[in-house]
């Protein structure tokens, strides 16, 4: 069930949900992975989703705990990562830790847009607005300079902008202060049961924005 995302009506796509399922979370799984490139932003990033999950299911009031055992687990892992405990104990996610990450979170929006309904499912793309929006424009400029699209390359947000003089610190602020925009913006639109419609279109038009933006 896609929801109402043409305001025609819940979309729904039978058999079809299955493949398309795995290729959502492949494809947000991948997302992850591409924005974990400097020491805290992928954990930041992913922290500030799960905490927001967590805080519109308190507000709901519905007792669901995973978001917040996830959350504290990345909070943990942030503290070393950050070296707060010193260089010596300084650990790092590497892939099968993004990759893991970027799973969780996907499972996490699916379950609560499909068998709870707390979310729309068109709100779940403003829960990983960086991540999804980054891996998009990735993808179209490799195309439009005749790459791969599965060819890594510096291209990336976070790239971009440590190629721009900021620093690391800097960066994970920046990522993580967009997702909170992201996330605020999300809740805000399930709260106000906002049209799933004009959360599509938002959405879309960010995008599109950002795509002719190069």
């Amino acid at each position: 069930d896609l929801g109402n995302l043409f305001g025609l009506g819940n979309l729904y796509i039978g058999e079809l949900g299955i493949p398309f399922t795995i290729f959502c979370v492949v494809g947000i799984t991948n997302a992850f992975n591409m924005i974990d490139g400097k020491d805290g932003l992928l954990g930041s990033v992913s922290f500030v989703i799960m905490f927001s999950l967590m805080s519109l299911i308190y507000i709901n009031g519905t007792s669901y705990f995973w978001p917040l055992i996830v959350s504290l687990s990345i909070l943990v892992y942030l503290a070393f990562n950050l070296s707060l405990f010193g260089n010596k104990r300084k650990i790092f996610l590497g892939d099968h830790g993004s990759t893991s990450l970027g799973h969780i979170v996907a499972w996490t929006l699916i379950y609560l847009s499909q068998e709870i309904d707390l979310i729309t499912p068109a709100s779940a793309l403003w829960f990983v607005l960086l991540p999804l929006t980054d891996a998009f424009l990735t993808f179209t400029r490799r195309l439009r300079s005749s790459h791969s699209v599965f060819e890594a390359d510096r291209r990336h947000f976070h790239h971009l902008l440590s190629n721009n003089g900021y620093s690391n610190i800097t960066i994970v602020v920046i990522c993580s202060v967009i997702t909170v925009l992201g996330c605020f913006l999300s809740i805000l639109f399930n709260l106000f049961m906002i049209p799933e419609s004009l959360t599509f279109y938002g959405y879309m038009t960010l995008l599109v924005i950002l795509i002719l933006l190069g």
